[in-house]
């Protein structure tokens, strides 16, 4: 979802110390203009996002394949999963070296290292856009997200969009494939407006705070992961990489069907 933010300016000729100072900026400015502050600022609770009520989940519970976002904030779901015996789909870093990458613990020695970028490029098994997946839950994260109607706003890249596309295009999700974030409570808002939400926008089923866990009921239709509305999320400093990420994943698809 684009807000006018100047979310698709990061990037291009801004490295460095540039870019992170930018960033941070673009993060501040959303937390400011709805409110919010910085959970651990707020808290000394171990679980400020609401990592422990989502392992009290049935659908966590009983979930064989858990799709979660490669953030910092998700590194104990990632941890959960794992030390749950499940399998853990995760994205490349930013979808530069590929799509996802699957990891069991079977075959990770230590789990706390798997949970990583470096674990998942150590221990993480690349998919191809081929195999043949179901994946029974999907975790995200959020910068806000409204628990009334399920409409949730990210950081405005639109990776959590992108992934959940292709998901849907390679038929490892469909619309009963449950979609849950894991925020504070202060990042609980109630006043995303619904008509600006895109077509690629994905909305939230539950929401996992430390507090509380909330089912939305969301109304908000799921994309259905169609390729050309998925080109169309990606910002412009990502678009060209990533389309030879997709390139090369359809030509390897194509070379091992010979």
């Amino acid at each position: 979802m684009r807000n006018g933010d100047g979310g698709w300016l990061i990037g291009g000729g801004c490295y460095g110390i540039t870019r992170l100072l930018l960033r941070w900026f673009l993060f501040g400015w959303r937390m400011a203009r709805y409110d919010l502050s910085f959970p651990f600022l707020l808290s000394s609770r171990n679980d400020w996002f609401g990592d422990d009520q989502l392992a009290s989940l049935p659908a966590f519970e009983t979930a064989r394949c858990v799709k979660v976002n490669p953030d910092t904030p998700q590194k104990q779901v990632r941890f959960l999963t794992l030390n749950g015996n499940k399998i853990l789909m995760t994205p490349q870093p930013r979808l530069r070296t590929g799509f996802f990458s699957i990891l069991e613990s079977s075959s990770i020695p230590y789990l706390p290292d798997a949970c990583t970028s470096a674990g998942v490029a150590k221990f993480g098994k690349p998919i191809s856009l081929d195999d043949k997946l179901k994946v029974d839950l999907i975790v995200i994260g959020s910068v806000a997200v409204d628990p009334k109607t399920g409409a949730r706003l990210g950081k405005g890249e639109g990776f959590a969009e992108l992934e959940y596309g292709i998901l849907r295009w390679m038929g490892a999700i469909d619309d009963s494939t449950l979609v849950v974030t894991t925020v504070h409570d202060q990042q609980l808002v109630d006043d995303i407006p619904l008509e600006k939400l895109l077509i690629h926008d994905v909305p939230v089923d539950i929401i996992c705070t430390p507090t509380q866990i909330i089912h939305t009921n969301t109304k908000i239709p799921k994309p259905k992961g169609q390729l050309g509305i998925l080109l169309t999320i990606l910002s412009p400093n990502f678009y060209c990489s990533c389309l030879l990420v997709w390139c090369n994943a359809i030509v390897t698809t194509q070379y091992r069907s010979l």
